[in-house]
Parts: C-alpha cells; structure tokens; sequence
C-alpha cells in the first residue's frame, strides 16, 4: 500500500512538473542579447493598411534607460512603430506609432522592476486605439485614428528584436527575447491571454509572422508562420 501511495505522488508529481514547464517563458531556446552589439533583423514585414498586433516574452537583464525590444525606426521620419523601455522615462515601457507628418504618439506604463521573464504586447487598431500590454493586462492606450487606411510599409525597412529599429545604434537590448509574433490583427485581450504562453503550430488565422528563437546555433532565426521573414542575427 505504501508503495502504492509512493508511486502515486511520483506520477502527480511528474504531471505538475510537466504542466509548469510547458506554461514558461522561452521553454527550449531564446535569443540572448548583450546591450551593447546584438540585434536581429527579420527584413521589411509587410502590413500595408492592417491593424496588427506585436508581442513577445522578455527576460530583463538589467534595467538600464533606452532598450529598444522591438520596431521599425528609421532615420528621416518615415513611417514606423516600435516598443522600448526607459526611452521616455527610467521605468517606463513605451509603444510608440509614427505616421510621415504626424508626431511620435505614445502609450506608456511605468513600472518599478519588470526583471525576469515578461509578455509584452501591443495592439493597432488603425481607425481607433494601440493597446500596451504588460503580461496579458492592458496598461495604456492612446488614439492612433489619424492612421486609418495609411500604410507602414516603406523600403528600405526593416523589423528589428533587441533594437527600435535602426540596427546598432537602436537603443539596444540586453536580455533574452523569445516567442515573437506579428498579427495582421488587432488581438483582443482575451486573445492575447489565451496564447501568450502557448507554442503556435504557425498556421493560426492571422499570424503573419512567428519567431520561436528554438534554433540553439546559427545566426538565422526562422520565421515558423507561412509567410518566411527569416532573420539574422548579428
């Protein structure tokens, strides 16, 4: 009988041990980055006129000002998008969207601390709001309305991981990133909770692009939607 109850709490043990692993951040690989050289470049993402959602899982190094985490800045103000954090302030995670124009329009939320793994997310809705989400929570929102039917598309661009947007000189990260992904959607709250710690088989309606950073060797990281933005890594 003791042995009975003993190979019971193995198997419950086993199970849970399981289901916490599958739920985490960056489970297999993730894309380390130093703050000081290394960024990823995965080509110019086409949305034209779309709402889209970006998001991502984040591992905080350090808490210094200016880590870009993500985005398309480009110098000579074209349009762009990007998420950072300490760019406005010291503690401030910032989403920010620029039409050729029309001034940096920003949604921010301020924090203490976000060391350790976080999800990081931001919504466009081009006839209404962008969302900032900080694991699965809406934080702040600002108007993006003046968007509606303009394209973010221009060449040459190019979507960015550890950066804003500009390569080298971007405000770089120093953590590890893992789990990108681009929507050609405006995800909902509930959407973004539901998926966030979930690996995506890639197919999923709307997904235009998805960064799994599980490679563990090489300087491309391979895009696992259907669409091929592989990136480099540098």
């Amino acid at each position: 009988m003791k042995k009975l109850l003993l190979w019971l709490v193995i198997i419950i043990l086993i199970v849970l041990v399981n289901v916490s692993y599958a739920q985490e951040a960056g489970s297999g690989h993730a894309l380390k980055f130093n703050g000081s050289t290394n960024y990823a470049d995965c080509g110019d993402v086409v949305l034209g006129t779309t709402d889209f959602t970006i998001e991502g899982w984040f591992n905080f190094a350090g808490l210094g000002n200016n880590k870009g985490l993500m985005g398309t800045w480009k110098s000579g103000w074209p349009p762009y998008f990007y998420l950072s954090y300490g760019l406005l302030s010291s503690s401030d995670l910032t989403l920010a969207f620029h039409m050729t124009g029309v001034s940096n329009t920003y949604a921010t939320y301020n924090t203490t601390g976000v060391l350790g793994w976080h999800h990081i997310a931001g919504t466009f809705k081009r006839n209404g709001n962008m969302i900032l989400y900080l694991d699965g929570i809406p934080r702040d929102s600002a108007s993006i309305s003046f968007a509606s039917g303009q394209s973010v598309d221009y060449a040459p661009s190019s979507f960015q991981l550890g950066s804003l947007g500009s390569g080298a000189s971007g405000l770089l990260f120093s953590g590890q990133i893992d789990e990108v992904r681009i929507w050609s959607k405006a995800l909902s709250a509930s959407e973004i909770r539901d998926k966030m710690c979930m690996k995506l088989k890639g197919t999923e309606a709307g997904l235009k692009a998805y960064w799994r950073m599980d490679e563990g060797t090489g300087n491309t990281i391979f895009d696992s939607s259907t669409s091929g933005y592989n990136g480099t890594t540098y």
